[in-house]
């Protein structure tokens, strides 16, 4: 478990867990269940649970609803600039091992579990994710701020040393040599990509 990730909160003493992944949230839904007796599989087998998970899959693909957009994630697909495919598991997985085992439910699936389960439970979710998403929304600002500022800050002194130190100007040069072969790269990866898809579609 990924402890920088997971937040663990409280409910009539019992421990809910929280996770930041993928850009979004993501709760443990076996944790969500055991207060009342009742597991995660009693409403994953629904076809009304079907039903939301296929309209969550079809909202995010088609950008009527957005992800947090607070992680940092890097993949093979956005070096190539193309968008996130969601499927199922983005919205209902499994993990075996560790503290964190169990079912994990996105927060939009979560809410419709907690319905299920108990409308006074539902109501604590509710104010517990809007607690959360405020957190983060404050920590993000203030995360924002304070790189602004540090870019500031380093853009006068790399202004100073450039205008005073030939060396530097000289690795300012070298640098922005090396980012165009990066870009240049890029292209050159892209275009062989598409080529692939292009020669291997059928």
């Amino acid at each position: 478990m990924n402890l920088e990730n997971v937040i663990i909160k409280n409910w009539n003493g019992h421990e809910i867990l929280f996770e930041l992944l993928n850009d979004d949230l993501m709760i443990n839904a076996t944790n969500m269940a055991k207060p009342f007796g009742k597991r995660p599989s009693d409403f994953t087998r629904l076809k009304e649970t079907d039903k939301i998970i296929e309209a969550l899959i079809e909202g995010y693909n088609d950008g009527t609803i957005q992800d947090l957009g607070v992680a940092d994630v890097r993949t093979q697909m956005e070096a190539f600039n193309e968008k996130k495919v969601y499927v199922k598991e983005d919205f209902l997985h499994q993990k075996q091992t560790g503290r964190d085992n169990g079912t994990w439910m996105h927060r939009y699936l979560a809410i419709d579990f907690a319905t299920w389960l108990d409308p006074k439970f539902k109501v604590w979710l509710l104010a517990t994710i809007d607690q959360i998403l405020k957190q983060l929304s404050k920590q993000i600002i203030d995360n924002v701020r304070s790189q602004t500022n540090l870019e500031s800050e380093r853009q006068k002194i790399a202004q100073t040393l450039f205008a005073q130190n030939e060396d530097y100007r000289k690795l300012v040069k070298i640098d922005r040599q090396i980012q165009d072969l990066k870009n240049a790269n890029t292209k050159v990866f892209k275009q062989m990509r598409k080529d692939f898809m292009s020669n291997h579609g059928d």
